[in-house]
């Protein structure tokens, strides 16, 4: 599970981030989410990776993929808010 949402689900996350349209700031936000990927995946408590990795799988089942894909980047992004967890990140990395 865990290894499913590292590769195939990172790449779904980072292709999405790559086509947003984006002003300075945003292209910097993104490229550190993206940073931080795969230690948020690796510290995620195992109920609410369960939930992601179901999001994850709706995916490959769904007629409306575009709008599953959505769901998926928008539930990850909740889960970095998670506890300020994403926001200790960017503070490590001079964002404010």
């Amino acid at each position: 599970m865990r290894r499913e949402l590292l590769t195939d689900g990172k790449r779904i996350f980072c292709s999405v981030m790559k086509i947003l349209p984006k002003t300075e700031i945003e292209k910097r936000f993104y490229d550190i989410a993206i940073k931080y990927y795969d230690e948020r995946i690796k510290t995620l408590p195992k109920d609410l990776l369960y939930d992601l990795y179901t999001s994850y799988k709706s995916i490959d089942f769904s007629p409306d993929r575009e709008m599953k894909i959505s769901l998926f980047v928008n539930h990850l992004f909740l889960l970095y808010g998670w506890e300020g967890w994403f926001t200790k990140k960017l503070v490590e990395e001079n964002f404010y």
